[in-house]
């Protein structure tokens, strides 16, 4: 197997994981916005008043789904990395680089220092979403990277057995 066949088996895999991990987390604050502590509130999306910032979360989960993606596929396939390690530290990775991207949006159009001080927008827009996402993404960032490596791997098995 080439480099270039593992980064892209693992792009695949690992924008197949932020995907995932898009759909966990809108499920996770469909349960955390849930009326009254009670169900689901699947329209909560509708409710917030930073839809650029979501869609621009989106996108850069994906992006970054997809390179992290690319470097397990490299660790497990070609550096025969152990892949539940391999998995786990690149779903974090993407998610806490996500994190700490998606919030320069609303730090550069809200909360530069012509309307709060600089340290306090920063806290605001960049800290502060940065420590929520992680709080509540760390797990199951971790479980959908475990289920990423795993997916990765079965190629490297495909491959050993088809020589």
């Amino acid at each position: 197997m080439t480099k270039g066949e593992a980064r892209k088996i693992g792009g695949r895999k690992g924008l197949i994981s932020a995907a995932t991990g898009i759909v966990v987390a809108y499920l996770i604050m469909a349960m955390i916005l849930g009326r009254s502590g009670y169900g689901l509130h699947f329209g909560w999306i509708a409710d917030v008043s930073m839809k650029l910032s979501l869609a621009l979360g989106i996108v850069i989960m994906l992006v970054n789904g997809y390179l992290w993606g690319q470097l397990a596929g490299i660790g497990i396939l070609i550096d025969k990395s152990n892949f539940l390690w391999v998995g786990i530290l690149c779903g974090i990775g993407a998610l806490l680089t996500t994190a700490f991207l998606s919030g320069w949006p609303g730090f550069l159009q809200e909360g530069m220092p012509w309307k709060y001080s600089f340290g306090e927008g920063f806290r605001t827009y960049v800290v502060q979403p940065f420590f929520w996402v992680a709080l509540f993404g760390l797990i199951p960032a971790g479980v959908v990277g475990v289920w990423m490596g795993w997916s990765i791997k079965k190629y490297q098995n495909v491959e050993s057995e088809s020589i």
